[in-house]
């Protein structure tokens, strides 16, 4: 019998000891998705760094903010978890000797981590992750002047000038965007 291999990359199907995955495999149905996410974040929220509370490092003015960023977080950080779940319960049903990652590395660490964890070898496509490398830097680089000029185009329509026609300045300000949370807002120092 040959020695099973999982391949992830962008194409998902099987052959006889060959089990081709990627990314949309690893999803869980709507409704469940946010489950573990939201849980894995709550623990976080509790636990102490040097001492401190977790939301303190979130404190301004006595209030903190986790409770803002936690929405924004949210669906990052369920695909993650959803996705390390979700792999390593393939790993332990399949069985592979060996991992390779052909073309597909927005997961690269993760695969690794987990690999190394349980021990399974770990190859990937040396001169496909150095091109990926180079369109994530690339992606990078330019995405600062992109949002600037949306920004500027953005001023542009919206017409934010004042009597003088001057924009105000706020390079050196905080702005936070105003909505209603139904989350008590407290710091994690002040819990009784």
């Amino acid at each position: 019998m040959k020695e099973k291999i999982i391949i992830y990359g962008k194409k998902s199907f099987s052959e006889i000891s060959r089990l081709f995955v990627s990314a949309q495999d690893f999803e869980i149905p709507h409704g469940y998705d946010y489950k573990s996410a939201i849980i894995e974040l709550d623990k976080i929220s509790k636990t102490k760094i040097h001492g401190k509370g977790f939301l303190d490092y979130f404190e301004f003015s006595n209030i903190s903010l986790w409770w803002f960023i936690y929405q924004n977080l949210i669906p990052k950080y369920k695909q993650k978890i959803n996705f390390i779940i979700k792999f390593s319960k393939l790993l332990d049903d399949f069985n592979p000797y060996l991992v390779e990652i052909v073309d597909d590395f927005t997961n690269f660490d993760l695969i690794k981590q987990i690999c190394d964890n349980k021990k399974i070898k770990f190859k990937f496509s040396r001169i496909n992750y150095f091109k990926y490398l180079g369109k994530y830097k690339l992606k990078s680089q330019t995405q600062k002047t992109r949002f600037k000029k949306i920004t500027i185009n953005k001023i542009k329509q919206r017409n934010f000038f004042d009597k003088n026609n001057v924009i105000s300045e706020i390079s050196n300000s905080i702005l936070f965007a105003v909505q209603i949370f139904t989350h008590q807002c407290f710091l994690s120092s002040s819990q009784s």
